[in-house]
């Protein structure tokens, strides 16, 4: 970044490195863990179309009924489910609209930490990178993004207003129960993708600015060291000073939140009041 030279004076202390001494809840996670080892030193590199046969993490979709009362209840029921995977993602049902609860207005700043993506394979660490508030922060984010959406992805908007082409084909009944059918409200069109439409499907999608096409350009600058980048991330941002972005408890269930007590033993709030975020 052209400000790489020009750092605040002010830095937070590094502390030195400590052995790491992991502890298991149980011995089944600790063979999770060894096998989790085992794997990686098998599957070292991408295959050539970047993508990777890695079984998707389950997503689970509750009703309003599940997610009423403590979110944390429903987590906890499908629990037995999501550890197998490691992640899963939740949709919470429509109506779940949380205030956003980070004060971008704030001037207080945090430290981010540099990270230079052509070199995470030789183990280095990284070096400090600016302090932001979280309205900069933003505002530089957005503008690395705008550049390299400009340099790599130029024709995201066209093609996005655009849309896909498909190719029809219209189709003669060779029969009358077929002739029956289409006048019953078949319309004799039907959708048909030849091996050259899908190549140029293919490069019509990896031309767009998508969440699947950065995680592929990440891997080739980590792996091709095709070219040098460097990102700001923010490191060990404290919860207790600038929030996690959802409002805090006032029922005693966050750690930096309150507990009213005539809060406590209520009912619990219906889904998607002020309450039930709280």
């Amino acid at each position: 970044m052209s400000s790489i030279n020009h750092r605040s004076s002010k830095r937070r202390r590094r502390r030195p490195p400590q052995a790491y001494h992991a502890t298991y809840e149980s011995s089944v996670e600790e063979r999770f863990l060894q096998q989790a080892i085992a794997n990686s030193k098998l599957d070292q590199r991408r295959p050539m179309d970047g993508k990777l046969d890695i079984p998707v993490g389950p997503t689970f979709f509750p009703t309003v009924e599940e997610f009423q009362g403590n979110p944390l209840h429903y987590i906890e029921s499908i629990k037995p489910i999501a550890e197998k995977y490691g992640i899963c993602k939740i949709v919470p049902p429509k109506g779940w609209n949380p205030p956003f609860c980070v004060d971008m207005k704030s001037s207080q700043k945090f430290q981010t930490k540099e990270q230079l993506l052509w070199r995470l394979q030789e183990g280095i660490s990284f070096g400090d990178g600016e302090e932001y508030n979280a309205s900069d922060y933003q505002n530089m984010a957005s503008e690395k993004a705008k550049t390299w959406k400009a340099k790599y992805y130029p024709e995201h908007d066209l093609l996005m207003n655009h849309g896909r082409r498909t190719a029809t084909t219209t189709t003669t009944p060779s029969s009358p129960a077929q002739a029956q059918g289409t006048a019953a409200g078949a319309t004799g069109e039907t959708t048909t993708t030849t091996t050259k439409e899908k190549e140029e499907e293919n490069e019509h999608d990896r031309k767009l600015l998508t969440p699947e096409n950065l995680e592929r350009d990440y891997w080739d600058m980590v792996e091709t060291h095709n070219q040098e980048v460097t990102v700001e991330y923010g490191n060990d941002v404290e919860t207790d000073k600038f929030g996690s972005g959802f409002p805090l408890s006032e029922r005693g269930r966050s750690k930096y939140g309150t507990c009213d007590p005539e809060k406590v033993n209520l009912p619990e709030p219906k889904f998607g009041t002020p309450d039930f975020y709280k």
